[in-house]
């Protein structure tokens, strides 16, 4: 219920937030550097380790109810969601890094300026790739795909029966 709520305030929240962002930190645009911050960027940072501790709190309910539950449940659910929380990690903390430091000390590694950017880029796809590995999607579409191909294979024939006698 929590959630629900919580979701219809999410898009909205995230526009102001956006919108404060730009205000205070005082983006400019500058020929040859692109967009620069004026000041430091306080909202984003502050937003960002926001939702990371709150995936961190929701994962640490998550286990706390899990060890109520059954052994094989207990396994089970935290299989799931440990790769999810690996995902969060890798891809986040990167990132997090990058924001929250000057540009004087990661300015000058503008390799870990790109793979930051890119493991922040990459967090939806491999969000879709842990769930369409532990939901079996693609050992479904596999399946199926075996046998479209199997039924075009086969002659377009079909089973006839007249009496006691078969075709």
């Amino acid at each position: 219920k929590v959630l629900r709520k919580g979701l219809v305030i999410a898009w909205p929240l995230g526009a102001l937030m956006a919108l404060a962002d730009l205000v205070v930190v005082g983006v400019n645009w500058k020929f040859g550097q692109g967009c620069v911050s004026q000041g430091r960027d306080v909202i984003s940072v502050g937003s960002a380790a926001f939702c990371v501790v709150v995936a961190l709190a929701a994962y640490t309910c998550s286990l706390v109810q899990a060890c109520r539950a059954t052994r094989v449940v207990r396994h089970r659910i935290w299989h799931q969601t440990q790769y999810y929380l690996l995902v969060m990690i890798v891809c986040l903390s990167p990132n997090l890094v990058r924001i929250s430091t000057s540009m004087h000390s990661m300015g000058r590694c503008p390799m870990f300026h790109l793979i930051s950017l890119s493991l922040f880029n990459f967090r939806g796809l491999a969000n879709t790739l842990v769930y369409a590995v532990q939901s079996h999607y693609i050992r479904k579409v596999r399946g199926r795909q075996g046998q479209q191909a199997e039924a075009t294979k086969r002659s377009f024939s079909f089973h006839v029966a007249m009496g006691p006698t078969d075709v």
